[in-house]
């Protein structure tokens, strides 16, 4: 029963089956004949080493704009009108830079319009993990836009008092592929209050047909 559940596993023979590529789930039987799978490498090396891993994150600090302000300043995703892909944001994180002009709440914002975003102030570029910068990705980044349609909040992911303790670290959330963001769509780093930051999402993005 274990030899069969583990012929078709690709990689090198160990002490309990075979090896699977780094990343991948190893299937076993246990001494009771329960069901294991134990998981190589780490979360995202599968995605990231197929060249399908990205980041979009800002290169200095911004002042965000508060709440769901059409004019918007910050870090915002968005999915081009008949780009044929839908985004996958899988994390979200941001470091506060200066003590906040009030308490603030950081979060992530959506929207969508069949239009999409249409007014690129600050354009961001495109990282891609394999360690260049992906021209190829049809999703577009910004430091500040236009939100179209109608902007809400839907998670958050830290808060802050308006004095900063010293050393703070960034928050952070991951997102879980929960947010999937269509042709027209846009996911933003949402605060409460103005704040400055420096925020990154990680992502993924699949073709539109099999989303």
């Amino acid at each position: 029963m274990s030899e069969l559940l583990l012929v078709n596993l690709k990689g090198k023979r160990h002490s309990s089956g075979y090896l699977a590529r780094s990343g991948e789930a190893i299937p076993s039987l246990g001494r009771m004949s329960q069901f294991h799978v134990q998981n190589f490498g780490g979360e995202y090396e599968e995605i990231a080493r197929r060249g399908e891993l990205y980041v979009a994150a800002n290169q200095a600090d911004v002042t965000s704009t508060v709440g769901l302000a059409a004019t918007y300043t910050g870090l915002c995703l968005n999915n081009p009108t008949g780009s044929g892909k839908v985004i996958v944001p899988l994390a979200v994180a941001a470091q506060l830079c200066q003590d906040p002009a009030a308490a603030t709440v950081l979060g992530v914002g959506v929207s969508y319009l069949a239009a999409g975003v249409t007014v690129h102030t600050t354009p961001l570029v495109i990282y891609n993990t394999l360690g260049k910068d992906a021209t190829l990705v049809t999703v577009k980044a910004d430091a500040a836009c236009t939100l179209v349609g109608t902007p809400r909040l839907v998670d958050v992911f830290g808060s802050s008092l308006s004095t900063i303790a010293s050393g703070i670290g960034p928050m952070g959330k991951k997102l879980g592929a929960a947010h999937r963001v269509p042709p027209g769509g846009m996911i933003f780093v949402y605060s409460l209050t103005v704040v400055h930051y420096i925020a990154a999402f990680l992502f993924t993005v699949e073709d539109e047909a099999d989303a």
